[in-house]
């Protein structure tokens, strides 16, 4: 995961969405046709190869697995400090197709 999924995950954490729910949201996402990685052809992230690897992830984001610390997300001020409006906003747009 990069680190805006990171930040992004935290905060769907702090706002109260579920482990489950997380991991469904970003095994439905993830290299979807379209997104970020997808146009890229040389996109080595799949969530079926990496299954474990990203379920890890998110769970010890969660607290689950590994040092079991409750990670809270960061700031509105610290997101936009360490990731410009633009970073982000992209980001976040590709992700949602509402």
């Amino acid at each position: 995961m990069c680190h805006v999924q990171i930040v992004y995950t935290l905060f769907l954490k702090e706002i109260g969405l579920s482990v489950d729910e997380a991991l469904r949201f970003w095994s439905g996402e993830y290299c979807k046709p379209g997104g970020d990685h997808a146009s890229n052809h040389s996109c080595q992230h799949s969530w079926h190869k990496h299954c474990s690897q990203y379920t890890y992830s998110i769970n010890h984001l969660y607290g689950l697995v590994g040092r079991h610390a409750s990670y809270r997300s960061y700031s509105c001020e610290a997101i936009q400090v360490l990731h410009p409006a633009d970073e982000l906003t992209l980001y976040l747009t590709k992700i949602f197709h509402f």
